[in-house]
């Protein structure tokens, strides 16, 4: 059963994320790269929405498949929507708006209302995702993946049509199958007493999405900085970046995310796992992120002249970025067995490497020493988690 699951699960993932990555180069072919770089910008603060039930999605996730969560999530649904989502959506919308402006780029007042939904939309999806991933519907959670591929490649034709607005508008469309799988569901009603309940969760949760947070803060770092050191194109460009580093870590992410699912338990006091993906995933990355950028150049040279500065820029460090694919398997194994500060602090001196690194250094040469010192960091993490592991099984 776990085979034909497995395969149905590669299939189907596969299917979606290269439409997805078709998706991505149709997006820069359709749009130059300053509008590019706002649709960049404003995707990766907007990002942060998967947050806004303060990781109580993450933390129900990470905790393990059980019963018992997958009740008590459900019945918070309603809560978390009322009390959490909606204000939480509203300050990433605020910001967004706000670095934008700071950057001299002002939004008509329906892109503005788009971006007030946007991250709404996503917040609930990662509802939705997590009640899949609880309920170990592993058809379920890859069928709904195929489904919202399938209705972002509107994002190509809308765009083409209507520029970043169309972009945005495509973006909200993941909330549509989500609106009728969830209409035959019975949740509970909104109250204060239910809100208290859901309350107890919140320390507990904080604890999984900080440092969750911090890594996305990570992840966009150099797209914000870019921005405001080099010009709203260079976000474009390094947009292209985060694409490219997304392509090299599918297989990872792919693997990681269907054991983890299938088999939390093993994760935990185990690194027997984690270090078999690992070893996977390393014959698989590199030879994917060297074949990806020369057809990436090959477009580049012939199509895309505009973007000849990002292909430069990925010559020089597509190396180093199958480095950062090991971070979502050591972070699986973390996570399982609630080893959460370790990580909060590798990350967040990574990101302050980055702030000093752009003051001194060419774009390239940061991302390098960035990728290859997360990756030592990584490594170095999981020995301590191991030891960690250890001694509490001694106590």
């Amino acid at each position: 059963m776990l085979s034909k699951n497995l395969l149905y699960f590669f299939n189907i993932n596969l299917i979606s994320n290269f439409i997805n990555i078709f998706r991505g180069v149709l997006l820069i072919f359709i749009l130059p790269p300053t509008i590019y770089g706002i649709w960049t910008i404003i995707n990766s603060v907007v990002s942060l929405s998967k947050f806004s039930t303060l990781g109580l999605t993450q933390y129900f996730y990470f905790r393990g498949r059980t019963k018992y969560s997958e009740i008590i999530y459900t019945d918070f649904i309603p809560s978390m929507i009322l009390f959490l989502i909606i204000p939480s959506c509203f300050v990433i919308s605020y910001a967004t708006i706000s670095y934008l402006l700071f950057l001299d780029i002002s939004l008509g007042a329906f892109e503005c209302l788009i971006v007030f939904i946007l991250p709404i939309a996503l917040s609930i999806r990662s509802l939705y995702l997590t009640q899949l991933k609880l309920c170990r519907s592993i058809k379920s959670l890859s069928n709904y993946e195929l489904i919202c591929s399938l209705l972002l490649m509107f994002q190509v034709l809308l765009g083409w049509m209507f520029g970043i607005v169309g972009v945005l508008f495509a973006a909200c469309l993941v909330l549509v199958p989500v609106i009728f799988t969830m209409r035959g569901v019975s949740y509970s009603s909104v109250n204060f007493v239910k809100f208290k309940k859901l309350l107890k969760y919140i320390q507990p949760a904080l604890n999984v999405a900080l440092p969750l947070i911090a890594f996305t803060m990570l992840k966009y770092a150099d797209v914000w900085l870019s921005g405001w050191n080099l010009g709203v194109k260079w976000s474009g460009y390094l947009g292209i970046y985060i694409t490219f580093t997304g392509l090299v870590a599918l297989p990872a992410s792919i693997i990681s995310t269907y054991f983890f699912t299938s088999f939390a338990r093993e994760f935990r006091g185990s690194v027997s796992y984690t270090l078999k993906i690992s070893a996977v995933n390393c014959l698989i990355s590199f030879p994917t992120a060297y074949i990806g950028i020369k057809l990436f150049e090959l477009l580049t040279i012939n199509y895309l002249h505009d973007y000849l500065p990002a292909s430069h820029l990925l010559n020089s460090v597509w190396w180093s970025i199958p480095l950062l694919t090991l971070r979502n398997i050591v972070t699986n194994f973390l996570f399982a067995n609630r080893i959460y500060l370790l990580e909060l602090c590798v990350v967040i001196s990574i990101v302050i490497l980055k702030f000093v690194l752009w003051n001194f250094l060419e774009v390239a040469d940061v991302l390098i020493i960035s990728n290859v010192v997360y990756c030592l960091a990584t490594v170095i993490t999981l020995v301590f988690a191991v030891k960690i592991i250890n001694r509490r099984v001694m106590q």
